[in-house]
């Protein structure tokens, strides 16, 4: 079997960003960010640690967006 008979991704996935990004985009602070995602309150990614590094979280900027987006229409309704 050689490479070009093996099927192919539809398109290449989203790349992952990091709190600092996510922060930017929100407002917020990156501790704060590192928070929402620990308490899974916001779409993230556990990356783990390497030797004597801390974890840390990635995020796709289209989930954020999504989340923030229903987090926004459920406000709306809310205040009718």
């Amino acid at each position: 079997m050689n490479l070009a008979e093996f099927p192919r991704p539809a398109r290449a996935p989203e790349p992952l960003v990091d709190a600092k990004a996510i922060a930017e985009l929100l407002g917020l602070s990156v501790p704060h960010i590192c928070k929402l995602a620990l308490l899974k309150k916001i779409p993230a990614y556990p990356i783990p640690p390497r030797t004597g590094e801390r974890s840390t979280w990635r995020f796709r900027m289209s989930e954020v967006e999504a989340w923030l987006a229903a987090r926004k229409s459920g406000e709306a309704r809310r205040s009718r």
